[in-house]
């Protein structure tokens, strides 16, 4: 079986980096690039930025709720105690959550000063909301209690509160990815034709 050691990794990456490279140098060169207009080329380059934005956001969210977040649930299975404080939370608390607020603010402020009213719409901002928001769901799942698997009320209540904030990110940021791939289509195809 491939196991994931170090070295390979960092293989890995470079691998991906050199990928992304040369597919940046082929779109650069494209001879769609020649068709397209000034005012087109600033919208897509601005949709795409969005969307570069949406997956650092993303990025954090993974890391915050899913990796760290899991080390906590470990340690506290391990401690069998709820007082300690744990790294993975001075973490999370002290970088992730703040950033989720600069990130969510900043992709608000830089929708709304860059792109079309067309795109940003109602829609669009109510999607942007709910996806900046909640990444807050992790918050309550620090405490350990709510870690264990029961048949209480307040713990299936948290369950469900849990999965459907994560269905509503989940289909906010999917909301927003489509949302922005279909205008730079749409530019595309607008120029092309």
């Amino acid at each position: 079986m491939f196991e994931i050691h170090q070295d390979n990794a960092i293989y890995i990456a470079i691998f991906y980096i050199a990928l992304g490279f040369i597919a940046y140098l082929s779109l650069r060169k494209s001879p769609l690039n020649s068709l397209l207009d000034g005012s087109a080329k600033r919208q897509i380059k601005q949709s795409m930025f969005m969307m570069l934005g949406l997956l650092v956001f993303t990025v954090f969210v993974l890391v915050s709720g899913g990796f760290l977040a899991h080390q906590d649930t470990a340690w506290h299975q391990m401690a069998q105690s709820s007082e300690n404080i744990i790294p993975a939370s001075i973490v999370i608390y002290v970088i992730f959550y703040p950033a989720f607020f600069v990130i969510g603010i900043s992709l608000w402020l830089y929708s709304r000063s860059r792109l079309v009213k067309e795109v940003f719409d109602r829609r669009f901002q109510w999607a942007l909301i709910a996806n900046a928001i909640s990444p807050f769901m992790f918050l309550p799942s620090q405490d350990p209690s709510l870690v264990n698997l029961s048949m209480e009320f307040s713990n299936i209540a948290f369950r469900l509160a849990y999965w459907l904030v994560m269905l509503i990110w989940l289909s906010s940021l999917s909301y927003l990815l489509f949302r922005l791939g279909l205008n730079v289509v749409n530019l595309i195809r607008s120029m092309v034709k």
